[in-house]
Order: structure tokens, then sequence, then C-alpha cells
């Protein structure tokens, strides 16, 4: 298995709980999202492979781009995935030729972890790309 852990340098350290966050508090991202693991000890934690999914729905006025972190746990020898959803305005996407750079953050960015059968295992918080 190889570790692709130079990925959590992508990842902000911290979110936050609000969609729009004004201090408070704060969850680590670098942490096991399985229950009832809950390991938080960052050497125990690996990215194994990194995806980025686009979804185009025709019928509302956003295209969701997730970012798929697939991280393993040594604790509880377990995988899980770490999804960062954005979402872009398709008219502002055609203003700037597709290209979602410039768009982001513009919109928070939602964070929330999945099990391997796609079931939500916990919603984390929001973090704007330029925090």
């Amino acid at each position: 298995m190889e570790y692709k852990d130079d990925l959590w340098q992508e990842l902000p350290e911290k979110v936050s709980p609000e969609k729009l966050p004004e201090g408070g508090g704060k969850t680590r991202l670098r942490q096991c999202f399985i229950p009832p693991c809950k390991h938080a000890s960052p050497n125990k934690l690996h990215i194994l492979e990194k995806t980025i999914k686009h979804e185009d729905l025709a019928n509302i006025p956003v295209l969701i781009e997730r970012s798929i972190y697939q991280i393993y746990c040594n604790a509880c020898d377990h995988h899980f995935f770490l999804i960062l959803e954005r979402q872009f305005d398709k008219e502002m996407l055609a203003e700037r030729n597709n290209s979602t750079e410039y768009l982001r953050g513009m919109n928070p960015v939602r964070v929330y972890a999945a099990d391997e059968k796609n079931n939500i295992l916990e919603e984390i918080g929001w973090f704007r790309d330029f925090d």
C-alpha cells in the first residue's frame, strides 16, 4: 500500500462547523471518522488516493466538484473518505472559460466523511479556499 501523505498539505488543518465561520470551535481533519475509532494521531492516518469528480445536473445552476481523499487508519484498519464539495455557478464558469480557479474562495467548501459504501459518517464542517 503506497501512502500519498504529501496530499495532507492540500487540506485545511481544521474546519468550522458553521457555513460562515467567525471563530468558535473547529474540527481537526486529521482524525479517523470511523465510529468508534475516532483516532487522532496523525501518524496513524494515511492518504491512499485523491480523485476529483464533477457533477453537472441539468436542473440546477451549479456545477458540483468533489475532491475525494481515500484515508486509511492504521489504528482501526479501515478506510474512509474525506470529501470536499465545492459548488460553482455555471453562468460564472462560462464567463471564465470554465476555469474554476478564479471562483475558488467565493463559496464555502463543505467537508464530510463517508465510508466505503458512500454512507455519510459525519458532516464535519466548512472552510473557504482562501482561509
